[in-house]
């Protein structure tokens, strides 16, 4: 029952509640409604609660490279299932752990290792495996899920925190993860097989693509500079915002504003990369981006603030279709896996990163206005990396030809 086969499009279904639950908007969205109530309960610095956020970005890094490495070989399916399972339970400890520093970057460290299948990833493999022409729309409204998550799940934290404390809050929003993620992966989530298996055992190797690949290298260092800048920003957007004298249940909604620019976004943006070159869209996105937080830095909590969450959002909505499109037009399907776990590696540690250095601002000048200028001038580096690559590797294939090599069916008939 749970193994017959289904429509692709129900992958694709998969995907959005995998990623509506996912790391990305837990990490990003949820996480940082708690840290003023953690600190205040635990009597801790706020650089100290957000470390704990800082450790799972890091170590979520570690995660997918391992988790790119063993969906090379083994189902896609069942690690992910395994994986999401002991994300949803991690966040569920949070919330009955004792005051401990190092428990607590421990379990945020679980966290973020288990979370590496809590993303797009493992969707965006199995979709780039099922759809070409298309992909751009596909992967567009996968990761759509998260605009969702985003726009609802903060207001809920917001209302379990409220209600019941910080602990509940996080035994919630454990369980809501646990439960939407793994039915979509039981009951939707398939993956065809690799149309030339036997180039598995010839794949490009991890020091193939760290070692001898440009192109990586210039995604990478791309993503790493937007993601220090937007989710640096972003996961402390409720503490600016209650700084400013904005009451947390209206910050909240301010950042589920933020997470409908989102969803605005990603299908924007996969209604693009299927027409425009994919470095171009990037570089649209990313001054965005840079003028989402040039707004928060000027803007007090009027009108101006509104504008720099939708700014944001529509940023921070299409790192998730970028990545995995551009690197599905640069590396082989059989390398997609490894390729994608090694990008991801730079998208979770400047997520880490971004986080430190907005609290570390914090802490040392008492304000944001340090991260406001390091994040601005990294989105602009962002722009130049991403604009310097060259023409697919992988481009969209012609109909009756086949996309890497031999015969394949018209574009959009393979892989039902």
């Amino acid at each position: 029952m749970f193994n017959k086969p289904v429509n692709r499009w129900w992958t694709v279904f998969a995907g959005a509640l995998g990623n509506a639950v996912g790391t990305g908007v837990v990490a990003t969205y949820v996480l940082g409604v708690f840290v003023k109530d953690i600190s205040a309960d635990f009597g801790w610095e706020r650089s100290y609660t957000t470390a704990g956020i800082s450790c799972l970005f890091i170590v979520s890094g570690l995660g997918s490279l391992v988790l790119g490495s063993l969906m090379t070989r083994w189902s896609i399916r069942a690690i992910t299932i395994l994986f999401v399972s002991l994300f949803s339970l991690s966040i569920m400890a949070v919330g009955v752990m004792p005051k401990s520093l190092l428990l607590y970057c421990l379990l945020f460290s679980s966290i973020g290792f288990f979370g590496a299948a809590a993303t797009a990833m493992p969707y965006a493999i199995a979709i780039s495996r099922q759809f070409d022409a298309n992909r751009g729309i596909a992967l567009a409204l996968m990761v759509s899920g998260a605009g969702f998550g985003a726009l609802l799940l903060p207001s809920f934290a917001n209302w379990l925190m409220s209600t019941y404390g910080w602990r509940v809050g996080y035994a919630g929003v454990g369980a809501i993860v646990g439960v939407v993620a793994l039915a979509g992966l039981v009951f939707c989530f398939r993956t065809p097989p690799l149309e030339r298996p036997h180039a598995v055992e010839g794949a490009l190797s991890l020091k193939d693509i760290f070692t001898t690949s440009r192109t990586f290298w210039l995604i990478a260092l791309a993503i790493l500079g937007i993601s220090i800048s937007l989710v640096g920003l972003i996961t402390n957007f409720v503490p600016i915002l209650t700084d400013r004298g904005i009451s947390p249940a209206k910050a909240a909604s301010i950042v589920g504003l933020m997470g409908g620019a989102s969803w605005i976004s990603r299908l924007a943006v996969g209604l693009l990369l299927d027409r425009i070159h994919a470095k171009y869209v990037a570089a649209g996105i990313f001054l965005l981006a840079a003028l989402g937080i040039v707004t928060t830095a000027f803007s007090g909590h009027g009108v101006g603030i509104y504008l720099a969450a939708v700014f944001l959002g529509l940023g921070i909505g299409a790192e998730a279709d970028l990545i995995t499109f551009t690197v599905s037009r640069y590396f082989p399907p059989e390398a997609l896996s490894r390729a994608l776990g090694s990008v991801w590696i730079f998208f979770a540690w400047g997520n880490g990163l971004g986080v430190f250095v907005a609290s570390l601002s914090y802490d040392l000048t008492g304000n944001y206005d340090m991260a406001f200028l390091i994040f601005a001038g990294l989105a602009l580096l962002s722009c130049v990396f991403i604009l310097r690559l060259g023409a697919y590797d992988f481009p969209v294939h012609a109909v009756g030809e086949a996309p890497h090599g031999g015969t394949a069916q018209p574009a959009e008939a393979a892989a039902r």
